[in-house]
């Protein structure tokens, strides 16, 4: 419930997943894109499970390096 009072408020940037690997602890990011999607929209949804993160790790500062 917690879960998804969050992500009516739009207060989600990231999802994640502490999957060890596909066996055993597969991650399931897909399974709460989808349920996001269904709660806020499929653009909030893209945003924390792709978008966000993408920016995050690819961010360029003015001087050129990545993440400063």
């Amino acid at each position: 419930r917690r879960c998804r009072n969050l992500l009516k408020l739009r207060l989600v940037d990231l999802a994640g997943s502490d999957a060890h690997d596909l066996h055993d602890r597969p991650p399931g990011i897909s399974e709460f894109c989808k349920a996001a999607e269904k709660l806020c929209s499929k653009n909030y949804a893209e945003a924390i499970c792709f978008e966000n993160a993408a920016k995050m790790f690819f961010f360029r500062s003015r001087d050129g390096i990545n993440g400063r």
